[in-house]
């Protein structure tokens, strides 16, 4: 998914993990 990759880069691991659950 193209917005969990800019999310990921965009925010920390702890939050990318969040926001991808």
């Amino acid at each position: 998914m193209v917005t969990q990759s800019q999310q990921n880069v965009a925010l920390p691991p702890s939050q990318s993990i969040a926001t991808k659950w």
